[in-house]
């Protein structure tokens, strides 16, 4: 069965989405380890459930090198959900192909350095988007510049704020997040170029 290492910052709500659905045998993993760059709820998630969980020093100097220890010992893959930190390419490289990220936006649009979570949101309403989604990727060596793998879009209504964008998001997150996984154990995603192509089961 592959071995999944979730990394993340927050409350780990996409986290516990990919929990429930190995639970109910819909995502045929092990969810070896959770990793964090600080202290946050998604490691009370993995403790409740019996996961191994690591609380790294973002701000420390061997931070990379304890990251790549712990994902050479539990990662066949390796899913950034809602992780902030910058992955160091020596660790993509090692997982080339084998790390995906989430991020709440259609990308190539407002992805980059220093946008996440409702800085994106604030982004997309400050420039008059009508439309805005999120998308899984591919981690390289191009911040939210990797293959594109998933897809969904919402429209931006008029009375939207960061909140409700954020909100109505988090569902077409947690779905995209696990159907990506999916494919990706099932090694059903071959990539051309910038390209992501989705093989039939």
């Amino acid at each position: 069965m592959p071995r999944i290492v979730v990394l993340v910052s927050g409350n780990g709500t996409n986290l516990q989405y990919l929990i429930d659905k190995v639970k109910s045998h819909e995502l045929n993993v092990n969810i070896s380890a959770v990793i964090s760059d600080r202290e946050c709820f998604a490691l009370k998630r993995a403790e409740k459930e019996g996961i191994q969980s690591f609380c790294l020093n973002r701000k420390g100097k061997d931070f990379s090198k304890n990251l790549l220890s712990l994902l050479n010992k539990y990662a066949d893959y390796i899913v950034c959900a809602g992780f902030l930190s910058i992955i160091d390419p020596p660790i993509i490289q090692k997982f080339k192909f084998r790390i995906i990220n989430l991020h709440p936006a259609l990308l190539p649009a407002f992805g980059g350095k220093g946008m996440f979570g409702n800085k994106v949101h604030r982004a997309v309403l400050d420039y008059g988007c009508k439309i805005t989604g999120c998308t899984v990727h591919f981690v390289t060596d191009d911040i939210d510049g990797g293959p594109i793998i998933l897809q969904y879009a919402i429209p931006v209504l008029d009375n939207d704020d960061e909140q409700s964008l954020a909100q109505r998001l988090s569902l077409f997150e947690h779905n995209i997040l696990f159907e990506s996984v999916k494919l990706l154990c099932e090694n059903r995603l071959k990539v051309e170029g910038k390209k992501v192509n989705i093989l039939h089961a």
